[in-house]
């Protein structure tokens, strides 16, 4: 877990952290020339000089702080953010008699939902995680009997992390069952991907109409 936490930050802000290291090694060096320059002054008598060469170097440091501000706030924090664009899919199977607790076996039809992530942004989305949630339209409950995964297909694959290049889409389907009483539901997915949080929902008809048996 903390392996892949830590790879996680060196995929995210590696980039961050060159920047970073680079001003602190010129603010390092600007000191040791000012320093340097400083002595050879005193014994040249040349003061002038080695405050110019300093200042140089400081705005030197400055210019590249700046740029780290306006990479994170302009190119980072819009570009960079990582952007995904959600797809549901659902399809109605076939009727089956189903083990529901507390009142034995029932009937109820099973459905399929494919959840399709693409990637519209520039930056991988990386380990990004599904939550499927299957509720009545009228009382906002939980409906459906159980849920299995089948999958997802498509990820890219870095070391032991796992995500969503950009352009790149993966889909994952999800199965379950909603008893014969329930006419409608909503199916609500939730896609995050560290502190980054994706929804989307769909209302399906819990039948199975002539269209779905004639596909």
């Amino acid at each position: 877990m903390i392996r892949r936490f830590f790879l996680r930050l060196l995929h995210e802000h590696g980039a961050d952290a060159i920047i970073v290291s680079i001003v602190v090694l010129v603010i390092v060096t600007t000191e040791a020339v000012r320093r340097s320059t400083a002595n050879v002054g005193v014994a040249l008598d040349g003061a002038k000089a080695s405050i110019d060469v300093a200042g140089k170097l400081l705005a030197i440091a400055l210019g590249l702080i700046g740029a780290i501000a306006t990479y994170r706030r302009f190119f980072k924090g819009r570009i960079m953010q990582p952007r995904a664009r959600l797809k549901l899919t659902g399809r109605p199977i076939l009727w089956q008699s189903v083990q529901q607790n507390g009142l034995g076996r029932v009937r109820a039809l099973l459905h399929t939902v494919d959840v399709e992530i693409e990637n519209v942004g520039a930056a991988i989305i990386w380990e990004p995680d599904i939550r499927v949630r299957v509720r009545a339209i009228d009382d906002d409950q939980p409906v459906n009997l159980d849920i299995g995964e089948d999958g997802i297909e498509g990820p890219v694959g870095r070391g032991s992390l796992s995500g969503v290049g950009p352009g790149e889409t993966t889909v994952s389907q999800y199965r379950f069952h909603v008893p014969a009483g329930v006419r409608v539901f909503r199916v609500g997915v939730e896609v995050s991907s560290g502190r980054h949080v994706w929804h989307r929902s769909a209302t399906l008809a819990n039948q199975i109409t002539p269209s779905d048996k004639a596909d």
